[in-house]
Parts: C-alpha cells; structure tokens; sequence
C-alpha cells in the first residue's frame, strides 16, 4: 500500500473503533450525562477521521464538499467538546456553563468561517492553506483547549487516590497518546517533510479507543461496570484468533500465487495443517495474555474453599468464624477492608469484626484484624434485609441503578448510603435458616479491579459455608449447654448421695446422744465417726472448689521432683488403711536430684490423687510401682498399679468430671490431676488393660518457667 493508502486505512479504522465505543457507553445508560458527553465528543472524532477518509478516497465533487464540511465542523468541535467530557467527569455538580457556552460559541464561528472559506476557494482539505487569516486563530484556540482540558485531568489526577486515579491515569495516557497521532495532520501543514509519518501516526487514535475502553472495563471509567465472565473473554480471543490467521492465509495465498506461481489450494492445505498445530498453543497463549490484562488477581478457586471448609469445621466460636473469613476473603481477593455486620433483632445490625489490608514497613502489606470495633447501629439496616428477604442475592454497588424496577428509589438510596459509610463495593448476605443474619461488606480491592463474575461466585460460596459454621456453631453451644446441665445433675445427685451418707450417720449419733451421753465408749465411738464424717465432707467440698474455681499455680519455685514423689508415696502409703493391706510399692528411681520450676503443692495433689486410686482399684491386694526417667528437656513419672484395669469403653471419660467406677468419691480426683499438670506444661496419659492393670504417665519440663 502507498501512503495515501495507509492513510486511509487509519482513518477508517479510527473512525470504526470510536464509533463502536461511543455507542457502547451510550447505550449503556443514556441517562448519565457524562455518556452523553463522551459520546459527542466521539462524534466529533468520527467525522473529523471519515471526512478524512473521503476527502482521500473520493473523486465526487459533491461528496467532497459535504466531507470537507463534515470534517471542518468534526475537527474544530474535537478541543471544546474534549473540555465538556473533562467537565462532565470531574464536576458532574459544576459543569462550567458559562465557559462551555463561550467555547462552544467560539467554534462555531470557527467552523462557519472555515467552511465558508472552503466553498468559496474550493480547497478540499481540512488543512486549509497556511496563508489563511483564520489558521494560526483556529490553531491557537483549537491548542488552548486542549491544553486546558489536560491541566484539569491532571490536576484531578494529582489530587486523586485509589480507583479513581487509576481511571484519570488511563485516561490521560490514551488521550495524550491519541492527540499526539491525530496533531500529526495538523502539523503536516507547518513541516511538510512529516507527511510520511502522518498516516502511521493516526492509528494512534484507535489506540487511545482501546487504552479508554480498557479503563472502562477494568476499572469502571464513567462509572461503567461490566461483569467479564472469562468464558466470554476466552471465547472473544478464539474469534480474534481465527481472525487473523484467516487475514494471514489470505494474505500469504495471494502473496505466494503472485511470486511464485503456486496453486492456491495446496498453499491453503498447507495453510490449513500450520493452522491446526499453532491453533491450540496460540489460544493457549492468548487466554494467558487476558488473564494478566483483565484479572490479575487470580486463585485457585477449590483450594480455597477446600482451605475455609477445613479450617470452619473445627471453629465454634462466633467471634473466631467472623475474624477468620475476614481474613481470609481479605487476603486472597486483596481488598482494602472487610467488615462482619450481625443482625441484632428490633436494633439492626453492628459491626462485630474488621479486617483490613495495613501497610507494612517490611513487606508490602498484613491482614490485621480489629476486633474492638465500636458498635454500629445502622437505621437503614431494615430496608436492606427488606431487600434480601425479596432477592437474597449479593449487592454490587456499580449495579444499583439497574435494580430501579425491582425496589424502590429510597431503598436504593438507603443501600447507597450503607456503602457510603463503609467505603464498600459489594454486600454479601449470610442466610442461617433463611434469614439474613450476617452481612459481609466487602471494600475495594488493593488493584482497584472490578468484582468479576468469578469473585462474586467466591463471595456467595464462601458466605454459605460460613452459614454453616455459624449453624454448627449455634448448636455447638446447645450440646454444650445440654451438657453443662446435665453435669449440674449428676454433681447435684453425687453430692447428694455423698454427703447423705455421713449426714445420716451424723444424725443417728445425734439422735442417741441424750440417752447415751453418759456411756464413754459411746462418746469416744461417737467422736471419732463425726471428725471421719465431718473430713469427708470437707474433702468433697475440697475437690469441688479445686475444679470449679480454676485458679493456676500462684506458688512458683524451684523443687526436686525425686524429693516430692518419694514423699508423696510415703503419705499415701502411711495413710489407713493402707498401711494395714497386702500392698507392696517399687520404686523405680534413685536419689538423683531433678529440678522442676512450679507450685509443689499443686503438682503434690496431682500426684496424690493418682496413686490413691492406684491403691483403690487394687482391692488390698497388689503392687503398685513408680518410675522417674528423665527424657531430654523433659522428665516421666509413670505410676502403674496391678489392680482391676479400666474398660475400653470408660478409657475415653476417666479424665471428665463426676465420673467414676469406685463405690466412693465424686469423680474429680483425675479431672483436678489432668488440669493441674496441664497448668505445668505437662500431658497426663494412661494405658489400662482390664484384669491386668493401669499405667498412668506424667509428662513434665525440667526447670519449666526458669
């Protein structure tokens, strides 16, 4: 092609891809009036490159009277028009009538007189001679404007943060790059030796279409949102594939048919096979290339929901399931903040858990979870579950005016308002039993990309497995509560037992005493039944205190544990009746001194407990034996009796409280023992074999806490 071929093609593809993105913001909402605007604005572009194009390619008199017309009219409206978008953009509250209306008046009178011009010396070219007495006018207005138009995006662009200085970077970068390529026509009239750059430099204006309808679709210029399914995406990039290797055939067939006299069709067989090969990978690498211009936050979509499956399953803290999905919706979609909104009956919702993306001094950013968040009533809050309770779908802010039909004016001005107040994009309703009971308000992402399809498919997955873990939650706390009155039960029935039993005695002797008081063996009798009663009594009230009122150890020293079980055995074992049955003890440990950081007496009655029912499950007959073995960091005290065992099915309940198999005590004993070494850091373990015996291991860290 020579170069008024060239030129020609710019101009008609520039005028094509213009006119396609003007309708397309058009149609989009034509009641905005900033649509409105770039839309006119476009039209001026359009006429000024197609009545280009036929001034180039037509040889009518007529048709090129009415393009050079067209043309004059387009060009000279490109600069106020490019003002009025600027205008409607930055101050859609303050459009600058005043110097729209002496902009626009200016431009007529210049479009009049250039056309004028033009009919009366027939010179069929925009770029009317340069001795003309309105071209340096027109150039010096035409320039002033522009100009103008860049100082205001750029002092917006200065001034603005976050998505919307995205949205003027994009939208400066196109501009500058399309006003460089089309000036290119302009200044062919002052250096005429730029005439064969001229043509090349005009697809600049396509270029500028494109960067602006990126910012459209990526970033939401104009306020535009358009959900990009990747399918749809993917599916565009095979059409524009098959596209150009269909161009490229063509072009090949007939370049080869010309130069080397081949047949066209083994040129397209041949064509058709490198077709088949390069086919897949090229779409291979085209999905790829839309993928890091369109989402460049992506995730593995199924490890993610298999990674907050996992994790919910073992939380049943309310407050741990809020912090933890706002953490991690925070961190995989990158967003600049997350609130966890619950619903309060009669009150509305408040706010129970932030997370937000924090900068960091090491690394670019941390989740961090604000868990004192101030409550937040929110009057609107009745409108919105209005809302859910008709819809119960998620809400994209971007999406709002195109719910006019289904809810009222208000309400969406209520939602808006919402969103306002948290600098939100999306909210996500969480239904438990059918009710919107959470909200999960989702804030900007860190790129400041759109919610894709994708995202909000995440959301509404990760907001019903969050609905069952709050479910699960809930009945977690029921079985709970179940439970807890069913131990109030069995404390209230075996301490009534219990304590009956010393009471009735008690009161036997009581009841005797006035005939009896004289008789000394009686009083003698009668004194030691009530002191044994009396301290049995007092033990169970011990024990009951001592596992209710959990306290850790305050007495914090160092002591030799050798020195400390020895004794401990001794006491046991000189206890009656012991000391009077056929029980031997082995010890297993020398006098070697191990030293261990805690509170002695605690780990005293840990130890005690579990050698009394060692001697207990014995019967009076037996061996009970204890072994020290240090092990590393950390020390064993194993204390193994021979006596009736543990049934397999009791082995799971021998450590929960008020549960026992021995005719006396309330149950407590390993309860208090377990939590006691738990308190040293320690792990208490038993091994049991029914007939055969018991084995229980305490795990304890030397010098803990020095």
């Amino acid at each position: 092609m020579n170069i008024s071929q060239h030129h020609l093609v710019a101009l008609l593809i520039s005028s094509a891809s213009i006119l396609v993105l003007a309708l397309f913001v058009l149609f989009k909402d034509p009641r905005r009036y900033v649509n409105r605007i770039f839309t006119f604005y476009s039209v001026c572009i359009v006429l000024w490159s197609l009545g280009q194009a036929y001034l180039i390619s037509s040889t009518d008199p007529v048709d090129i009277s009415i393009a050079a017309v067209l043309l004059i009219a387009g060009a000279i409206l490109i600069a106020p028009a490019f003002v009025h978008f600027v205008y409607s953009l930055l101050k859609p509250d303050n459009p600058g009538n005043s110097l729209l209306t002496a902009l626009y008046s200016v431009s007529i009178i210049f479009v009049v007189a250039t056309a004028s011009s033009y009919m009366q010396t027939g010179h069929p070219s925009a770029e009317f001679n340069i001795s003309s007495y309105l071209f340096f006018p027109l150039i010096l207005f035409w320039t002033g404007c522009v100009v103008y138009a860049f100082s205001q995006l750029f002092k917006a662009y200065v001034r603005a943060s976050g998505l919307r200085r995205i949205q003027l970077k994009f939208l400066i970068t196109g501009s500058l790059i399309g006003y460089s390529g089309g000036m290119t026509n302009v200044l062919a009239v002052l250096v005429p030796d730029i005439t064969h750059i001229n043509p090349f430099a005009t697809y600049a204006v396509p270029v500028y279409g494109g960067i602006t309808a990126y910012a459209i679709f990526r970033y939401r210029l104009m306020g535009i949102n358009i959900p990009l399914k990747r399918g749809m995406a993917y599916s565009f990039s095979a059409g524009l594939l098959m596209g150009l290797f269909v161009i490229l055939v063509l072009t090949v067939t007939n370049a080869l048919s010309v130069y080397t006299q081949v047949d066209s069709i083994k040129i397209n067989l041949l064509s058709a096979i490198v077709i088949a090969f390069l086919f897949n990978p090229l779409r291979n690498r085209f999905q790829i290339l839309i993928d890091k211009i369109f989402y460049k936050k992506t995730y593995d979509y199924y490890s993610i929901l298999q990674k907050i499956s996992s994790r919910l399953s073992s939380m049943f803290d309310l407050q741990e399931i809020c912090d933890f999905i706002g953490n991690e919706v925070c961190t995989v979609m990158g967003l600049r903040n997350i609130y966890v909104l619950s619903y309060v009956p009669e009150t509305g919702y408040r706010v129970i858990s932030r997370t937000s993306m924090k900068p960091s001094i090491r690394q670019g950013y941390k989740v961090g979870s604000d868990n004192n968040v101030h409550e937040l009533d929110l009057d609107q809050s009745l409108d919105i579950v209005r809302y859910y309770l008709n819809s119960r779908e998620i809400i994209i802010k971007d999406e709002l005016s195109g719910l006019e039909k289904d809810i009222k004016p208000e309400q969406i001005e209520c939602i808006n308002s919402t969103f306002r107040l948290f600098n939100g994009e999306v909210i996500v309703p969480v239904l438990v039993d059918h009710k919107p009971s959470f909200l999960l308000m989702i804030g900007e992402k860190m790129s400041c990309d759109i919610f894709t399809s994708e995202d909000i498919s995440l959301l509404a997955t990760i907001s019903e497995q969050m609905a069952i873990a709050v479910k699960h939650s809930e009945l977690y706390k029921d079985k709970i509560h179940s439970e807890r009155l069913a131990s109030i039960g069995m404390m209230s029935a075996t301490f009534a037992h219990e304590i009956r039993n010393p009471l009735t005695s008690l009161k036997t002797f009581a009841q005797l005493m006035p005939e009896k008081y004289n008789d000394r063996e009686f009083r003698n009798t009668f004194s030691k039944i009530v002191e044994g009663e009396i301290e049995k009594i007092d033990g169970l009230i011990k024990d009951l205190l001592d596992f209710s009122i959990h306290k850790q150890a305050s007495r914090m020293n160092n002591f030799n544990l050798v020195s400390l079980v020895d004794e401990t055995v001794e006491y046991v074992k000189g206890k009656a009746p012991y000391n009077l049955e056929k029980i031997t003890v082995q010890k297993k440990y020398d006098d070697n001194e191990i030293l261990l950081t805690g509170d002695a007496s605690k780990l005293n009655q840990a130890f005690v407990n579990i050698i009394t029912n060692g001697y207990q499950s014995m019967n009076g007959k037996g061996q009970l034996t204890v072994d020290i073995n240090p092990k590393g960091r950390n020390v064993e005290v194993i204390i193994t009796d021979t006596g009736e065992g543990i049934e397999p099915d009791s082995m799971s309940k021998i450590f929960d409280p008020f549960v026992t198999t021995k005719e006396l005590g309330v149950g407590l004993g390993l309860a208090i023992s377990k939590r006691i070494i738990e308190d040293h850091n320690g792990e208490l373990n038993v091994i049991s074999s029914v007939s055969e015996g018991t084995s229980f291991t305490i795990t304890l860290p030397v010098q803990n806490g020095s």
